[in-house]
C-alpha cells in the first residue's frame, strides 16, 4: 500500500493511542490533526489527505460525507457498533470504536478503495406508478418556471380532491422561497416540517414513522410544512433530498409536492458544487416525481413565459394547468385562444384551464380548499378534472339532473 495521509479528528485517549501506533508505520502518516468536522472538510477541500478518520460526534452528517468524497477523500467514521448502519447508509466506512485491534481494522478500511468513486444518480424517467406494497400511489410534483402562477392553490385543491376520493394524500410544501401550504389550510406555519425532516435525513434517522410524526392533518390531508423563511434554503442539499424522497415513496397513498419556482440561475453555485445550489429542490422533485403538473398563468406575459420554459424542457410533462383564465387578460374567447396557442406553439393538446374565480379568494380567506368552501365553483371543477387524471371517480348524477328525470317520468305517466 502506497503511503497515505490521513486527516485525524478524534478525542481523548483513543486519538493518542492511535497516534502512538501510527508513529512507526511506514504506509500511513497523519497529514493533519483536526478539531472537528469543519476543519476536516476545510483540509480536504485544500487537497490535504487521502482519508479522514473522524469521530461520529464531531459533525458527521450525510452532506459532510458527500463533500469529502467529492474532494477525493475517503470518509472513515469512528462509531459504536449500533451506529454502523446509519453511517454506512450515508456512504461512509465505519471503524468500530471498541475494536480489539484498532490499527489493523483501520488499515483494512484504508486498503479498501471501493468507496473512492463518487456515484452520480442518473435522472429518473417518469413512469406510471406501480401498485406494490410500501410504495406511494404517485408522487405528483406541482411545478412552474419563473413567476407565481398559483402552484399552491392547485396543490392544495388537488390534495383535497384526492382526500375526498380516499387517496390518503400527503401534501409537502417544498416551496423554498414562499412556503404557504400551512397558511392555506389554517395551520401554524412555524411548526415542524421539511426542515426537521431534512435534519433527520442528515443524521440518518429519518424513516416512515418519523415522516408521519412530522405531519399535521387537515381536511383529510396530511401536511408536511415548508421552511418558514426563504433565507433558510441552504439547509436543503441535494444529497439529503435523495434519501428524503426514498422515505416519502413509502407513503401509503398519493403524494403532492408544492414545488418552488425554477430560478434562472446556474445549477452549480460559487463554491464549486460542494454546497447546496438554489435549484436543488426543483431538480430533485423533477427527477423523483412519477408525474408533474406544470402550471402557467393565463395572461400575455405568463403564456409567453410558460411556452418558452416548456420548450426548454428535455422531457416535458403531460399534465398542464393554466391558471386564472379570463377575458380581461387573454381577450375575447380566452379559453379557445389559449388552447389554440398552446397547441400551435408548444404542441400541448389537452391543457386544464382554470378560470378566474372569486371563490378561490374566499377559500383562501377561510383557509380551506374549494371542495369545502365552494364545491360548485368553476375553479373547483377544474381541480376535479385534474384529480381525475390520477384517481378517477365515477360520474355522479347531479341532483338537478335527477329531478329533471323524475319530472320527465311523471309527465310521461
Amino acid at each position: 500500500m502506497a503511503q497515505l495521509g490521513i486527516l485525524l479528528a478524534m478525542r481523548g485517549g483513543a486519538e493518542e493511542a492511535l497516534l502512538r501506533q501510527l508513529h512507526n508505520h511506514s504506509s500511513v502518516t497523519v497529514a493533519r490533526r483536526c478539531a472537528d468536522g469543519a476543519e476536516v472538510l476545510s483540509a480536504a477541500l485544500a487537497g490535504v489527505g487521502d482519508a479522514a478518520v473522524i469521530d461520529a460526534h464531531l459533525g458527521v452528517e450525510r452532506s459532510f460525507v458527500l463533500r469529502l468524497r467529492k474532494a477525493g477523500v475517503k470518509a472513515i467514521v469512528v462509531a459504536a457498533g449500533h451506529e454502523r448502519a446509519a453511517f454506512e447508509d450515508m456512504g461512509a466506512q465505519v471503524l468500530i470504536r471498541d475494536s480489539r485491534d484498532f490499527l489493523a481494522a483501520l488499515l483494512v478500511l484504508l486498503e479498501d478503495d471501493g468507496t473512492d468513486v463518487v456515484e452520480t444518480a442518473e435522472p429518473v424517467s417518469r413512469q406510471e406508478p406501480e401498485d406494490e406494497p410500501g410504495r406511494a400511489s404517485a408522487l405528483i410534483g406541482v411545478l412552474s418556471g419563473w413567476g407565481s402562477p398559483g402552484r399552491t392553490m392547485l396543490a392544495v385543491n388537488l390534495a383535497a380532491e384526492l382526500a375526498a376520493r380516499g387517496g390518503s394524500p400527503l401534501l409537502i410544501d417544498a416551496d423554498l422561497w414562499g412556503a404557504s401550504v400551512k397558511q392555506s389550510l389554517g395551520l401554524d406555519p412555524d411548526g415542524t416540517g421539511l426542515a426537521a425532516a431534512l435534519r433527520a435525513v442528515e443524521r440518518g434517522t429519518f424513516d416512515s414513522g418519523g415522516l408521519m410524526r412530522l405531519t399535521e392533518e387537515r381536511d383529510g390531508i396530511r401536511v408536511l410544512g415548508g421552511l418558514n423563511k426563504s433565507e433558510r434554503w441552504r439547509e436543503v442539499s441535494g444529497v439529503a433530498l435523495e434519501s428524503f424522497w426514498d422515505v416519502v415513496r413509502t407513503w401509503p397513498g398519493y403524494v403532492i409536492i408544492d414545488g418552488p419556482v425554477r430560478l434562472p440561475a446556474a445549477d452549480e453555485d460559487i463554491v464549486g458544487s460542494f454546497g447546496p445550489a438554489p435549484n436543488d429542490m426543483w431538480n430533485s422533485i423533477w427527477e423523483a416525481a412519477t408525474d408533474v403538473c406544470l402550471v402557467g398563468s393565463a395572461d400575455t406575459v405568463g403564456i409567453h413565459r410558460f411556452v418558452n420554459f416548456y420548450l426548454d424542457l428535455e422531457d416535458p410533462p403531460r399534465h398542464i394547468a393554466i391558471n386564472r383564465v379570463r377575458a380581461s387578460a387573454a381577450g375575447p374567447g380566452a379559453r379557445e385562444s389559449i388552447r389554440e396557442l398552446l397547441a400551435r406553439f408548444a404542441g400541448i393538446p389537452d391543457p386544464i384551464l382554470i378560470p378566474e374565480d372569486e371563490q378561490v379568494d374566499r377559500a383562501v380567506l377561510a383557509a380551506s380548499p374549494l371542495i369545502t368552501t365552494a364545491p360548485r365553483a368553476p375553479a373547483r371543477h377544474a381541480a376535479e378534472t385534474l384529480s381525475d387524471r390520477f384517481l378517477p371517480q365515477r360520474r355522479r348524477i347531479r341532483k338537478r339532473g335527477v329531478r329533471r328525470g323524475r319530472v320527465a317520468s311523471a309527465s310521461e305517466e
